[in-house]
């Protein structure tokens, strides 16, 4: 709701602010006989402000708060005249009782351009006072903590006594001093006492960037000061160009004590993305070199533990600080202190804790955060993947049955599969819909994902060689070598074309190996271990702004040829022709299966002849038509079993006998059913 352009609608409205202008204005004790010359001045902003309003210029809300514009005129009137009472923003937000969050939102929509902040009128040469006077400032807090008033008083002394001044003030320069302390001693008092406090602030704010080798950026400094009101008598554009020009003095005497500031040569934003990512790595680098006592930086590397007790070597090295993480012990819900995270804390650190990254360490330690790498992260995660892995993997299998799971017949292993999980004790009392998802969404892709990349790319990822497919499957990762092509993949169903944004998603829907192979190959890129994929994704911007971050010429060198390697010995998704399907299944596999093919072996163990009836009788049917059709319906499942003796009468029923091959893959589907009943 807006006020309609009326007379007696902006009348009532300006008679309703001046009363509260009046009314505020007779609050506050120290503006005395400059009372009638505010309230004056705020009439005619008053008249202003309302006279743009009726001309269509903005309008105003039915429901702003009179309050809020009676505030923010009378913060108008004391900023943009000479003379004006030392009354901030702050007192009057509390005399008015408006927060001043909103007398500045107001000020900056409404009056700043016609009524901008005063400042204090510089003597020429001032710029050469205020560097060496920020250095004096410099000395003087670096080392011991000294109240900003003290430093005050103690300059207004020296300059008085022309005694303990920095050499480098001339005469000329202290007689201007001398008469800004005699004719205009609030601005002295108030523009020394900002600048020790800016000082300060860059003593402080430059400490954590320094500790990384992180740039350090001003503006977010100038907008905390401004709030702060410590604002060296200028409006904000002019303060922000003025801490720019002592952080660059600063800098330009003590070079080893503040770090680079930004500048344009890192305004492209991919490049600054790319920056930001490298600092996080950096926050990363520093926090595993000294979290729980630097357990994992050692002999100057930072080392997975379990890659390091693994014996790998291109996994544990610094050059990868990338594929570092970091992993809760506990049962805590899992934060995620990935670079891009670490960077966003850091960029948050508004009170400018000198002491942020031993605070961050602090707390991570007190929630049983360990360092991983990006492999043994992902497996720590892989719940399914690791109450399953002697299926998917299909380890430590007795010899005597198959050593190759993709040699069993599909809608064998689908069935053990369904056995294995339906006996697990952690969810075998689950639904029949959660086993399910767990069969066909868990270890079904996992199998199928394993099938491919071993085809096409061998048990051992390209580029390292060192992380493998039977320990680490749920660490490979399809990278693109360009941008992804999904939405236009002709291979990919229509129904999911706006459905597949990773490859990931892939394996969700029931594409069977041919098929996302064809897919893969259209999608131009190829697996490799995560550890990799994070070395693999070093932009060009990344490479070149390495130096930015590590020092180390050494280090940089290694980092690039560890990329170079990676990029070398990647291997694209290509020649599909040979792949075979070796998880398609064209029959619904039920609990009925696992109770014959057990009624099958226990007959013929016991060396009965196996029949419709024997098979009745054992299973406690009440009629043969159940057993005759299921044995018809899936005969050539059956065939996978035994050996089908059909009579020369139609009366005799056939004669089923189990071969070799079938009492192994039934002892075979009874082993995992009872390695995950007893697991």
């Amino acid at each position: 709701m807006t006020i309609k352009n009326s007379n007696n609608n902006f009348l009532e409205f300006k008679n309703k602010v001046l009363s509260e202008i009046k009314y505020t204005i007779d609050l506050i004790d120290a503006i005395d006989n400059q009372a009638f010359f505010i309230l004056e001045k705020s009439f005619k902003i008053l008249e202003e402000f309302i006279t743009r309003a009726e001309s269509g210029e903005f309008y105003i809300r039915k429901d702003a708060k009179i309050s809020t514009i009676a505030a923010t005129i009378i913060y108008t009137v004391i900023i943009s005249n000479e003379n004006m009472p030392e009354i901030n923003i702050g007192e009057i937000s509390k005399i008015s009782k408006v927060s001043t969050g909103n007398i500045s939102r107001y000020y900056k929509t409404y009056f700043k351009k016609l009524y901008p902040r005063k400042e204090f009128l510089f003597p020429p040469g001032f710029k050469h006072i205020k560097d060496i006077i920020s250095s004096y400032f410099f000395g003087l807090i670096k080392e011991k903590e000294i109240k900003t008033t003290d430093l005050v008083s103690r300059l207004k002394e020296n300059i008085l006594k022309n005694t303990n001044l920095p050499k480098l003030l001339t005469q000329e320069d202290i007689n201007s001093l001398r008469e800004m302390i005699t004719h205009y001693i609030d601005q002295f008092d108030k523009y020394f006492s900002d600048l020790a406090e800016v000082v300060k602030i860059l003593i402080l704010y430059s400490r954590t960037p320094k500790k990384i080798n992180a740039r350090i950026s001003i503006k977010p400094l100038a907008y905390l000061l401004n709030e702060k009101e410590i604002n060296l008598l200028h409006i904000f554009e002019t303060l922000y160009l003025s801490v720019l020009e002592i952080y660059d003095f600063l800098k330009e005497k003590f070079p080893d004590f503040f770090p680079k500031r930004f500048q344009k040569i890192l305004s492209e934003d991919q490049s600054r993305t790319e920056y930001r990512t490298l600092v996080g790595n950096n926050i990363k680098l520093y926090i595993v070199k000294n979290i729980h006592n630097g357990r994992y930086f050692l002999d100057g590397k930072c080392r997975c533990p379990e890659c390091y007790r693994e014996g790998f070597k291109i996994n544990t090295d610094k050059v990868r600080t990338s594929a570092l993480e970091f992993h809760h012990e506990t049962e805590e819900k899992e934060y995620k202190y990935t670079a891009r995270k670490l960077m966003r804390l850091y960029e948050k650190n508004k009170q400018l804790n000198p002491h942020f990254l031993e605070d961050l360490i602090e707390q991570m330690e007190s929630k049983g955060v360990i360092v991983l790498c990006s492999v043994h992260h992902r497996i720590k995660h892989a719940k399914y993947y690791l109450d399953f892995k002697r299926l998917i993997n299909w380890q430590n299998i007795p010899k005597r049955f198959p050593q190759d799971i993709f040699s069993l017949p599909s809608e064998l292993i689908h069935l053990i599969i369904r056995a294995s999980v339906s006996n697990f004790w952690k969810i075998k009392k689950s639904n029949s819909r959660f086993k399910e998802h767990i069969a066909r969404y868990q270890i079904v892709r996992y199998l199928r994902k394993r099938y491919i990349i071993e085809h096409f790319f061998g048990n051992k990822c390209p580029t390292c060689q060192e992380i493998d497919t039977i320990n680490y499957l749920p660490a490979f990762d399809f990278h693109h070598i360009s941008h992804p092509r999904f939405h236009e993949n002709p291979y990919i169903h229509k129904e999911d074309q706006n459905r597949i944004e990773t490859v990931s998603n892939l394996y969700d829907k029931d594409y069977i190996c041919s098929e996302i192979a064809q897919i893969l190959e259209f999608e131009r890129g190829g697996y490799l271990c995560t550890n990799c994929h994070t070395v693999i994704q070093y932009s060009p911007y990344r490479l070149k702004l390495l130096s930015e971050i590590y020092k180390d010429d050494i280090l940089i060198k290694e980092i690039k040829n560890d990329h170079l390697s990676v990029k070398n010995n990647f291997k694209l998704f290509q020649n599909i022709s040979s792949i075979k399907n070796p998880l398609k299944c064209d029959i619904q596999i039920y609990e009925s299966y696992e109770k014959y093919l057990d009624a099958i072996y226990e007959l013929s163990l016991q060396r009965y002849d196996v029949t419709p009836q024997t098979l009745k009788d054992h299973l406690g049917f009440s009629s043969l038509g159940g057993v005759y059709a299921f044995l018809s319906r899936h005969e050539d499942f059956i065939r996978y079993f035994v050996e089908i003796e059909h009579r020369e009468k139609y009366s005799i029923p056939p004669k089923y006998i189990l071969t070799e091959q079938g009492k192994i893959y039934i002892e075979l589907l009874q082993y995992f059913r009872e390695y995950y009943k007893n697991l």
